[in-house]
C-alpha cells in the first residue's frame, strides 16, 4: 500500500503542476504526519508553506496553536506516515488551506467567517504571515478570499471571526512577499509595474488607494492590530 500511495503522489504531483500553470487548483493534496505529534513530514507534491505556527493567547494566558498550510490544492487527505491503510482524515473543499491543531490532533477547514459558507481562496495562496493576535494574513494569485468580493490578493484569516468579513482591502496584482520591518509593520510585496493596495489610509479610515512607487512595499498597520483596525501607509 505504501507504493501504491508513493505512485499515487507522483500522478498527483504531474497533474497539479499542469493545474499550477493553469492558475487552477483540482489537486489532491495527500499529507504524512508524525501520528504522535501531528506535525507535517511529508507532502504528495510542494506547498507554499507547511505547518505556520498561529497563537492566540485567552484569559488566564491559555495559549493555543494552530499549524497552516497553504498553496494550490481542493481537498486533503491526512496520513499516518506509517500507514497509508486508510486516512486518518479526510478534508474536502479546503480550497488552498487548512490548518491542523497538533493538540486535539485533527484538520481543519477555514470555513467560517463570511455568511460561514466561505472556504478557502479562489487561487493560489503564496505567502502568509500570522499577527500576534494570531490572526494569518495571506498574499497570492486569487480574486476572493472567504467568499468576499474586493478581497483580491490580500486577506485576512481571523483566530475568532474566521474570514476577514471587511470588504475592500485588497492588492491590485499577485502579492508574492510578506516581511515584518522593525517597527511591527507588515511589508506587502505586490507584482507588476504600477502595484496598488486599497482598504483605509489611517486608522479607522474609509476606503482609499496607496500605489507606492515600484519596488517599494506598501505597509500594513500593524502586527498587534485586529483587521478591521488595520490601515496602509508607505
Amino acid at each position: 500500500m505504501k507504493k501504491e500511495s508513493k505512485m499515487r503522489g507522483v500522478l498527483v504531483a504531474g497533474l497539479t503542476v499542469l493545474a499550477i500553470a493553469g492558475r487552477g487548483v483540482a489537486a489532491t493534496l495527500d499529507v504524512d504526519v508524525d501520528p504522535t505529534t501531528w506535525e507535517i513530514v511529508g507532502t504528495s507534491y510542494p506547498v507554499n508553506g507547511q505547518d505556520q505556527q498561529a497563537s492566540h493567547t485567552y484569559s488566564l494566558c491559555n495559549v493555543l496553536y494552530r499549524y497552516y498550510t497553504y498553496g494550490a490544492f481542493a481537498a486533503v487527505n491526512v496520513w499516518n506516515v506509517n500507514d497509508h491503510m486508510t486516512p486518518l482524515e479526510s478534508l474536502d473543499g479546503c480550497n488552498n488551506i487548512f490548518y491542523i491543531d497538533r493538540a486535539a490532533h485533527w484538520g481543519y477547514l477555514c470555513n467560517t467567517g463570511y455568511n460561514g459558507t466561505g472556504n478557502g481562496t479562489s487561487g493560489s495562496i503564496d505567502v502568509a504571515k500570522a499577527f500576534s493576535n494570531g490572526d494569518l494574513y495571506i498574499g497570492g494569485s486569487f480574486p476572493s478570499a472567504g467568499g468576499w468580493g474586493n478581497s483580491a490578493n490580500f486577506s485576512c484569516f481571523r483566530w475568532t471571526e474566521g474570514w476577514s468579513g471587511v470588504n475592500g482591502i485588497s492588492a491590485s496584482d499577485a502579492v508574492t512577499g510578506m516581511s515584518f520591518n522593525g517597527v511591527y509593520q507588515l511589508q506587502v510585496y505586490v507584482s507588476g509595474p504600477n502595484p496598488c493596495v486599497r482598504g483605509p489610509l489611517s486608522s479607522g479610515g474609509g476606503p482609499g488607494e496607496l500605489c507606492p512607487p515600484f519596488g517599494t512595499p506598501p505597509l500594513w498597520n500593524e502586527w498587534h492590530l485586529d483587521f478591521p483596525s488595520g490601515y496602509w501607509s508607505d
